[in-house]
């Protein structure tokens, strides 16, 4: 048994919309009220995907590149921030606070 990630999103969210586990939108259903469209199957689930195609044609993604390009800059900037002087060891800082900082830049920018 292999597992291929080309397979398992095809089987998740390609056109043909086959049927989903129950378990499918457990994880979810908390947040989205099963309202998200990994949880979603049957015309529902076509409206969205159908909606969504554009945001992630290849056109689309690589319009976005300058953007990230820019927001990655900026979190360079602030690692460079806390880095020594000198070529020097800098303290020790928590980097999941500019990691986060850049996850949510980008996709903020993506969304605009």
């Amino acid at each position: 048994f292999t597992l291929e990630a080309k397979i398992s999103n095809q089987m998740v969210f390609d056109k043909k919309n086959l049927p989903k586990s129950h378990l499918e939108g457990v994880f979810l259903k908390p947040l989205t009220d099963a309202k998200d469209i990994g949880s979603q199957s049957g015309e529902a689930w076509h409206t969205w995907r159908t909606r969504f195609n554009p945001g992630f044609s290849a056109g689309n993604i690589a319009k976005l590149v300058p953007a990230v390009i820019e927001e990655v800059e900026v979190f360079v900037a602030v690692l460079q921030g806390f880095a020594g002087k000198d070529g020097n060891w800098g303290p020790v800082f928590p980097l999941e606070n500019a990691s986060y900082a850049l996850s949510l830049d980008v996709t903020g920018r993506a969304m605009l």
